[in-house]
């Protein structure tokens, strides 16, 4: 008995030498652990939440002012699915997104979005008086992309900006084009669409002149109509198009030709 008490008491004894060289060493490892821990820069949750219900707001004005166009006009109804489209391309982009390196001055950016903030009032104002006066639709939605660009180059400098600038660009493909800019497009594409009609006609053996965007034939004449010049499908192919680019990833020639 007395040879097992001592031998129980080494074995003890040991198990305490052994917990007092482990403790230590415990304690320098969870020291190390909250010592790296504590290096790492916290998230700016406030000011990333403020600069994006800023930029809601004023991205709901925009659409607010463009939805009668939407609306009305068939030729851009493709309008309303754009922002859905630009949201979707923004969080696509946001898990493969750079390091933010924030520019070291931020004096220019500032004030570029003060003074669109500024010009910002006085455009809606003079819009809410004159909806159907397109340039001031891209004024409007040119302000809410400048501003948008500026905010993501304060939060994350050129490499955020190279990652998310198309999705917000790509909002304008929305726009109602400049009411002159349309009819110059339309009255081209109408005379094209009479040409190849009037081609096919005399391939086919039927005679057929041009008068403008009149074809003469032997019982009369056909005008080509508006809806036929096909600027409605040339808008909507465009979204698509830029769209499809994106989403594939696609280089500038495969895009262009797309």
């Amino acid at each position: 008995m007395p040879c097992n008490r001592a031998g129980f008491t080494q074995a003890a004894r040991n198990l305490l030498g052994v917990g007092a060289t482990l403790i230590p060493e415990m304690k320098n490892t969870v020291a190390r652990t909250a010592f790296v821990s504590s290096t790492s820069s916290p998230i700016n949750v406030w000011p990333l939440a403020s600069g994006l219900l800023i930029l809601a707001l004023l991205w709901f004005e925009v659409i607010n002012h463009l939805k009668a166009e939407w609306s009305l006009n068939p030729q851009y109804a493709y309008g309303w699915t754009v922002p859905f489209v630009a949201l979707y391309l923004i969080w696509r982009r946001w898990f493969d997104r750079p390091t933010a390196a924030p520019p070291t001055s931020r004096l220019w950016p500032t004030a570029v979005i003060i003074f669109c903030a500024l010009l910002f009032f006085p455009v809606r104002f003079v819009a809410e008086a004159n909806p159907d006066w397109r340039l001031l639709s891209w004024a409007l939605a040119l302000i809410a992309v400048s501003v948008s660009i500026l905010w993501i180059f304060l939060t994350g400098g050129w490499p955020w900006l190279r990652q998310f600038c198309f999705p917000v660009l790509f909002f304008l493909i929305a726009v109602p084009w400049p009411m002159h800019f349309e009819q110059v497009v339309t009255q081209n594409l109408m005379r094209a669409v009479t040409v190849i009609n009037v081609s096919l006609l005399n391939v086919a053996g039927i005679p057929a002149l041009q008068h403008g965007n009149v074809i003469e034939v032997g019982s009369g004449l056909i005008g080509i109509e508006e809806a036929c010049s096909g600027v409605r499908s040339l808008q909507a192919t465009l979204m698509i198009s830029l769209f499809l680019g994106e989403l594939y990833s696609l280089r500038s020639p495969a895009a262009c030709f797309l």
